[in-house]
């Protein structure tokens, strides 16, 4: 069955090589490090504060000092689950 499905995709023009070279060259070409100092943008990123609204119609965000204050803060705005 795996080889008549490769066989399938070859004959409609699918090319499994060219797609992981493609995907071989994009991540050689990519930024992925993982810092100890990029670790807060991502954690904001993910699970950003929410508040008040300000005068502008942003939300103004609320800095917590940490990643454990930030999840509980998260918890708290789910209520009871």
């Amino acid at each position: 069955m795996a080889r008549q499905l490769d066989q399938k995709r070859r004959d409609s023009g699918f090319d499994q090589e060219a797609l992981d070279e493609a995907a071989r060259t994009g991540f050689a070409n990519g930024a992925f490090e993982d810092l100890a100092e990029d670790v807060p943008a991502v954690v904001e990123e993910f699970y950003p504060s929410t508040g008040p609204i300000d005068g502008e119609g942003t939300a103004a965000r609320e800095v917590t000092p940490s990643l454990r204050g930030k999840l509980d803060d998260k918890v708290a705005r789910l209520g009871p689950g």
